[in-house]
């Protein structure tokens, strides 16, 4: 499920940008979704709407990796925070990318240990504020204080 507050949170970390930008290995504009084209340029009404189906296709892909249960159990927050990194990464060959020890520690509801290794990885690397706020929603089960 989509919720207001995971748009929200979407929005104030990718931003927006018209224009498409080199990111890594894809251009990308618009709230972070992929550039049809290195010269791309979209309004924000456009960008929106690729953000909602980019948004759907990473809360599938997390449907693909836990249970029902298993999401109800982590709560909501927890399943925005998931479904965010999906949609900043992209689903990978699993659905999730890797992660499995913070999958295993998410099954067993650990949840510091879940936060703890969601900032052992190269994403946490490459984008630290976003996954320090992500990590701290993840260990605490509540939004931050920015949202």
């Amino acid at each position: 499920m989509i919720t207001a507050t995971l748009v929200g949170l979407v929005k104030r970390w990718e931003g927006f940008r018209a224009d498409a930008y080199d990111d890594r290995k894809q251009y990308t504009n618009g709230f972070g979704t992929r550039a049809r084209s290195m010269a791309e340029r979209i309004t924000r009404e456009e960008a929106e709407g690729r953000m909602a189906v980019a948004l759907d296709r990473a809360d599938r892909a997390l449907g693909k990796v836990f249970t029902a249960g298993e999401l109800a159990k982590m709560g909501q927050v927890r399943r925005d925070c998931l479904t965010s990194m999906i949609y900043q990464m992209g689903p990978g060959r699993d659905g999730f990318g890797g992660f499995y020890e913070m999958q295993s520690a998410l099954r067993a509801g650990h949840w510091e240990r879940a936060a703890r290794e969601a900032l052992r990885s190269e994403w946490a690397r490459q984008t630290r504020d976003r996954a320090e706020e992500v990590a701290a929603m993840i260990e605490s089960g509540e939004y931050g204080l920015d949202v």
